[in-house]
C-alpha cells in the first residue's frame, strides 16, 4: 500500500493528502495493520511496512472523491495511505483482512478472530436482546480495530453522530464495506445522538428537535438501511445526555419543560 505525504507547491502546503503530488517515501508497502497497548494502557494502532519499519496511526477519515469515498490513514511520521477498500475474507489458512488501496496495491494480512460466543453470532431477534453483550466505541472502525475487539468477544460496536457532516464517515463505510463486513462477523453497530454544538444565546441546544435532524436520521437510515433477517442488527440511542441540552441542567420546570415535552 503506498503512503502518501503532503506536497509543498509554490510555498503552499497541503493539509489533506494530495495523490496527484504522491511518491512512494521508499518503505514499500503497507505489510499489515494492528492493535498494540500504548504506554499508558489505552489501544494504539500500528502500522508495520515492508521495509520492517513501524508507524502510529494518528487518524482515519473517510474523503470524497469523483469515484467515490476512500479511507485516509494518517500516520504520526506524518504520512498517508488512502484506501479504496477493505473486507475480510477466508483463505486456506484462515480469515484475512484484505486492503484496497488507492493506486492498485492490495494487502492482506490474518483479521482478528470472529467473535467467539455463540450469542454474539445469534440470528434469532428474540435470542438477541435476551443476551448480554459488551460493546467499545467511540466510532466503529476504531474500535474494531482495538486491542479488545482482538483479544474479547466483543458483540457491539459504537459510533458517535453529532452533527449532519457525520453522515458522510457512515457513507464512507458503506462504500468501503466495513458496514457489511462488520455485520457478517456478528457485531451489533450502536449508534449514539448527541448535541455536538454549545448552547446559543437561547440556552438551549437545537439541533434533536430540529427538521435538519429529523432529515439527517432518515439519510442515515437509507445508507445503513439493510435485511430485517436479525444479521443486520442497528442499536440507537438518541439524544444521549438530554439533560444537558438545556439550561439549566437537569431540570424540569416552567423555563425548560417545553424543551423537553418537544424534544419527547
Amino acid at each position: 500500500m503506498r503512503r502518501y505525504w503532503p506536497a509543498l507547491i509554490s510555498l503552499v502546503v497541503l493539509l489533506s493528502p494530495a495523490r496527484a503530488w504522491a511518491a512512494d517515501d521508499g518503505r514499500g508497502g503497507l505489510a499489515r495493520m494492528y492493535p498494540e497497548s500504548a504506554p499508558d494502557g489505552s489501544a494504539q494502532i500500528v502500522g508495520a511496512w515492508q521495509d520492517g519499519t513501524f508507524t502510529q496511526l494518528l487518524r482515519s477519515y473517510p474523503e470524497v472523491e469523483p469515484d467515490g469515498t476512500v479511507t485516509i490513514y494518517q500516520w504520526t511520521d506524518g504520512s498517508y495511505t488512502c484506501v479504496r477498500g477493505e473486507y475480510t475474507e477466508q483463505q486456506a489458512d484462515g480469515l484475512y483482512t484484505v486492503q484496497l488501496g488507492c493506486d492498485g496495491t492490495v494487502a492482506s494480512w490474518p483479521a482478528p478472530p470472529p467473535i467467539a460466543t455463540a450469542s454474539a453470532c445469534n440470528t434469532d431477534v428474540d435470542r438477541l436482546f435476551r443476551t448480554f453483550r459488551i460493546g467499545i466505541g467511540p466510532e466503529a472502525d476504531q474500535a474494531a480495530r482495538s486491542d479488545l475487539a482482538r483479544n474479547a468477544p466483543l458483540g457491539i460496536l459504537s459510533s458517535w453522530f453529532n452533527k449532519s457532516q457525520d453522515l458522510q464517515f457512515f457513507d464512507g463505510w458503506r462504500r468501503s464495506g466495513q458496514l457489511n463486513d462488520w455485520w457478517n462477523r456478528g457485531y451489533v453497530l450502536h449508534i449514539v445522538t448527541y448535541e455536538g454544538e454549545p448552547p446559543g444565546i437561547s440556552n438551549y441546544r437545537p439541533y434533536h428537535i430540529s427538521p435538519q435532524f429529523v432529515s439527517d436520521m432518515q439519510a442515515l437510515a437509507r445508507i445503513i438501511s439493510a435485511p430485517a433477517d436479525g444479521k443486520h442488527v442497528v442499536l440507537f440511542s438518541l439524544a444521549t445526555e438530554f439533560q444537558t441540552y438545556m439550561q439549566p441542567h437537569n431540570q424540569y420546570n416552567q423555563q425548560t419543560a417545553w424543551y423537553y415535552d418537544a424534544l419527547k
